[in-house]
């Protein structure tokens, strides 16, 4: 694999419950031999839930930045429940030793921030920051994120991504 050929996708959490899904998972795991890809996938639904509990409770950002982080990774358990050619990784030493030794597309599961410690705890940085972080730690040239329609006037992304993908060499 070279690097040149090295694709980040976060798929959002939006589309695990479309009929988009599987069209996704065969195109992410279906690459050119030549090419290798990283799957992030977002909090979704369970990450939507966190925000309305926060909004009802005094639950702080680096609680609830926390918990959407295990929503990611609970949606990446699923996905590659559903599709075997998807390998669970927990953290960017695994993805890389994946991406090298495997022929399985490597799944990123996080449990915390713990790869990104210099990263805010807070709802400024969602899963769309992770993949821009993941992305630079494996210098990845390539990433690109997948996402359900959203309603006019609503961000597509986090506060931090602009500025993290500012700072990528992608």
């Amino acid at each position: 694999m070279h690097k040149h050929n090295l694709l980040v996708v976060k798929l959002g959490g939006s589309i695990l419950g479309t009929r988009s899904l599987g069209r996704c998972l065969e195109v992410l795991t279906g690459l050119p031999v030549d090419w290798r890809c990283v799957v992030v996938c977002g909090g979704g639904a369970a990450a939507n839930t966190v925000r309305e509990v926060q909004k009802n409770s005094n639950l702080d950002d680096g609680t609830a930045s926390d918990l959407a982080i295990r929503a990611m990774g609970f949606n990446a358990q699923l996905l590659a429940t559903l599709d075997h050619r998807l390998k669970i990784c927990l953290d960017v030493d695994t993805i890389k030793k994946t991406l090298l030794e495997d022929v399985v597309t490597p799944i990123w599961a996080p449990a915390d921030q713990g790869d990104f410690p210099g990263l805010p705890r807070s709802w400024d940085v969602t899963s769309d920051s992770l993949s821009v972080a993941l992305a630079q730690a494996l210098d990845a040239p390539y990433l690109l994120l997948v996402k359900a329609a959203q309603q006019a006037g609503e961000d597509l992304v986090d506060e931090k991504f602009r500025e993290l993908a500012g700072q990528w060499s992608g």
